[in-house]
């Protein structure tokens, strides 16, 4: 999104209007939803619990923290959150329960990906 389109998507937002978070930290993104809790006079966004300028870009953040940034939520957002929570669930899960089927499908799955 470019920056002309970026502001008049900002300009268009409400409080209670959904949000994408972007926070990427060495070249890793992570995306969340959230919902606008409060916009000032001056188009700051209080999004949970954290103050965003006009541009979008949270507040206080310095070189070594990246980037923290209000985003449209696009289907690449929500992608991106779904395959977060699978990889969270199968990272947690003790793979001593399955059968033996179970884990031959998925070695053939994961065999030849580097």
């Amino acid at each position: 999104m470019n920056y002309n389109n970026k502001q008049n998507w900002l300009q268009s937002l409400s409080v209670g209007d959904e949000v994408g978070i972007c926070k990427s930290k060495y070249g890793n993104d992570y995306y969340s939803i959230k919902k606008i809790e409060k916009i000032t006079p001056t188009r700051r966004f209080i999004v949970d619990g954290n103050t965003y300028n006009k541009n979008g870009n949270k507040m206080g953040m310095t070189i070594w923290d990246g980037t923290n940034e209000i985003i449209p939520i696009t289907d690449n957002v929500k992608k991106n959150i779904h395959r977060n929570v699978m990889l969270s669930k199968i990272r947690s899960f003790d793979l001593e329960k399955l059968k033996y089927e179970d884990i031959i499908n998925i070695y053939n799955i994961i065999k030849d990906v580097e």
